[in-house]
């Protein structure tokens, strides 16, 4: 009976390694499960596969039941209101889903190394070392990413079963997360150097199963060293492996030649729309309300006035007029692209409240508003004036919801503008902007090089412009177009707005920290640029730096009264791993990533009008 097991079992999983999907791959991809043999090429493009919703695009899973649901919250991308579940996960599934890829990921690339170390010839295995590679700089981007979410992971051990077939194995030991951690650092040095060396062969398939680089060893080398210079900045500070994180740092910007990085956004690393089969896909593909707030901490440190507010309560509440407009040459130019703009207007009872007639995308409407048309809204008359405003939800604000009557008046990611549902949207997986920033943190910190102010704020300057230009470059290719009308900011306009916002913040009520005001001005902007589009780094960076300064007030629920420090594991992992038990002391939301800052995430308490933290600074 053991042996009736374990032989379906194992072809159960052996029929995972090539199944990538159950649509249909386009035939530009060739799908490893509708093929009759498994080969190296089907077992990359595989790799790439299962971690394609989870992580390389903006789709269904990541969405709706990940990062709007619980990452965005912890990193503040998104906007959400006060409660006593808001640090809870949205959907058990989602979670469960986003752990598990670790495993199915792993599938493909186990098989894919096994066959590449022990089913071909020498003469084969020159041939297919671009493949395993590629495999390996993908895979171990998503891997460290989930490593930075849970802490230890089984990797060493994890979907032997079919290698090894051996029932023992079937419950995979926890690797220690800094282990993990080194081991892959180590692997991506291999990676790049060898994308970078003339006897690497390209074989003939290579270009039409890669859809991550399409065929480009230079792009591959860039994606390498960038995503490791990425990891090595997480341990550079704090924890075992700080030495490790500098000298890495130190190696890849001491030799630009050797280590080439994504320094223009001609060269970023994106996944394009194929338009067709599996990569037929469109970003923010969800419709749930709630999962497309706008998040009332960005609006805060893009606009100078600040995030909507308002003040008094029921319908006397009303505007506190000027906060949530957009100053042109002085606010942040990312942030009319980001949400809806909601409108503003005396009522009938002659109270400043929330017209929801007015969605005009229009510049001119931008900057200067309209006026109240017909019978859209009985509450107004027709002819008032309307001024245009962004509002975001946050946890912290006094006021808990910034809705005027009901959740109409929340600005939520623009449906058909420069992200959501643009087909023509590329899909992050490493930028320019996000290396500048690193480089910029590098070097006013003496992060593995000697501290440089002029260096830092050349980065800096470069890293705001790289993005903003980014954002405007995604609004200009939109096949929808609902911010098409808004211009794309000037060279000399946003080369400003960069060389300001080295000197303050864009917003007086949220001042740079008197202890390191540099280090705030990068962060907030890195920060900044990630946004909904990145909340994983969003998270790892305040778990890691404290900066942006955010407000995380206590829940008031006993299972996870605070922000947390880390994802518990999911209950599949917990009931079905075998090996769980040896670990179940570090499974708390507490247990701090071993780069993390020791203070751990910010816990905020309201004392009187004043926000206080655990970081006290």
């Amino acid at each position: 009976m053991k042996n009736i097991i374990l032989s379906l079992v194992i072809t159960a999983i052996t029929l995972g390694f090539s199944g990538c999907s159950d649509e249909v791959y386009t035939d530009k991809y060739l799908d490893p499960s509708k093929v009759t043999s498994v080969t190296i090429p089907g077992l990359m493009n595989g790799t790439f596969k299962r971690i394609l919703d989870p992580y390389s695009l903006y789709g269904y899973v990541r969405y709706f039941a990940t990062e709007p649901l619980l990452i965005g919250k912890l990193g503040q991308t998104f906007g959400y209101t006060y409660s006593s579940s808001m640090y809870a996960a949205g959907t058990d599934w989602g979670i469960s889903g986003l752990f598990n890829n670790t495993y199915t990921s792993a599938t493909q690339y186990i098989k894919l190394l096994d066959m590449y170390n022990n089913e071909i010839s020498d003469a084969d295995r020159k041939d297919m070392e671009a493949f395993k590679l590629a495999a390996e700089v993908h895979l171990f981007d998503f891997v460290l990413s989930q490593v930075d979410m849970y802490g230890d992971m089984p990797w060493t051990d994890a979907m032997r079963l079919p290698i090894e077939k051996d029932l023992a194995v079937a419950s995979p030991a926890y690797d220690k997360a800094e282990d993990i951690y080194s081991m892959m650092l180590d692997q991506l040095k291999v990676c790049a150097e060898r994308f970078t060396s003339s006897d690497l062969v390209q074989y003939v398939s290579f270009s039409s199963q890669d859809f991550v680089c399409n065929g480009s060893f230079d792009a591959w080398a860039r994606y390498a060293n960038s995503v490791r210079l990425r990891y090595a900045l997480h341990i550079s500070e704090y924890g075992p492996l700080t030495d490790k994180g500098k000298q890495i740092i130190a190696e890849i910007l001491g030799n630009p030649s050797k280590y080439p990085v994504v320094e223009d956004n001609s060269q970023n690393i994106f996944l394009r729309n194929d338009k067709s089969g599996d990569l037929n896909f469109r970003p923010g593909g969800f419709d749930w309300t709630s999962c497309r707030q706008m998040s009332g901490s960005i609006l805060d440190r893009m606009l100078s006035k600040g995030n909507f507010r308002s003040e008094g309560t029921g319908e006397n509440r009303k505007w506190i007029e000027g906060t949530g407009t957009f100053t042109e040459g002085v606010d942040d130019p990312r942030a009319v692209l980001l949400c809806s703009m909601r409108g503003m207007a005396e009522n009938k009872n002659g109270k400043v409240a929330n017209y929801g007639g007015v969605q005009d995308f229009t510049y001119a409407n931008v900057l200067a508003g309209g006026v109240v048309t017909g019978d859209a809204n009985s509450a107004f008359d027709p002819g008032k004036p309307v001024t245009l405003v962004l509002v975001g939800t946050d946890p912290g604000s006094t006021f808990r919801s910034v809705n005027i009557y009901d959740d109409a008046g929340v600005s939520e990611i623009v449906d058909g503008g420069f992200f959501r549902n643009n087909y023509n949207f590329e899909h992050v997986q490493i930028t320019a902007a996000e290396v500048y920033f690193i480089k910029a943190e590098a070097y006013h910190k003496g992060l593995g090089v000697a501290k440089d102010e002029a260096k830092a704020e050349e980065y800096f300057k470069e890293a705001v412009k790289q993005s903003i230009k980014l954002y405007y470059h995604w609004n200009e290719i939109s096949d929808v177009g609902k911010t098409s009308a808004i211009p794309t900011p000037s060279d000399a306009a946003i080369e400003a707005f960069a060389a300001a916002r080295w000197e303050t913040s864009v917003n007086p009520a949220y001042p740079y920290s008197t202890a390191d005001p540099k280090s705030d001005a990068i962060l907030t902007q890195k920060w900044l640029n990630f946004g909904y589009l990145n909340s994983r780094e969003c998270w790892a960076q305040l778990r890691r730096t404290g900066l942006p300064k955010l407000v995380y007030p206590a829940s008031g629920s006993p299972s996870i009264p605070w922000c947390p420090d880390r994802l518990k594991y999911p209950m599949s992992e917990m009931n079905y791993n075998a090996s769980y038990p040896g670990i179940d002391k570090d499974n708390y939301i507490g247990q701090l990533l071993f780069w993390a800052n020791p203070k751990g995430m910010r816990h905020s308490t309201l004392n009187g009008d004043t926000w206080t933290d655990n970081w006290g600074d």
